[in-house]
């Protein structure tokens, strides 16, 4: 469990520094970590709230049950290197 909440701090961090410091009237990117069950009731939400999303899973082939409009990159919270990419361009 320590591994875990280390791996979540550490996402945590990299999604704060994806911050820009202007506001703008609509939202612009959410990102969410993780597609499926988790991922998918959140995705449609912000979806329907405005907001441009992108869902960020370990295996994009393997993402399911994400609505439409949502937008699917690789990216894992083990591997950092990965997540600069995934995260390129988000608020």
């Amino acid at each position: 469990m320590t591994r875990a909440l280390s791996l979540l701090a550490a996402t945590i961090l990299a999604l704060a520094g994806c911050a820009t410091a202007e506001e703008s009237a609509k939202p612009r990117t959410a990102v969410i970590i993780g597609g499926g069950q988790s991922g998918a009731p959140l995705a449609r939400i912000l979806l329907a709230d405005g907001y441009q999303v992108r869902v960020v899973v370990r295996d994009p082939t393997r993402a399911q049950g994400l609505p439409a409009g949502a937008t699917v990159v690789a990216g894992d919270v083990p591997k950092p290197e990965t997540l600069k990419p995934a995260l390129a361009g988000a608020d």
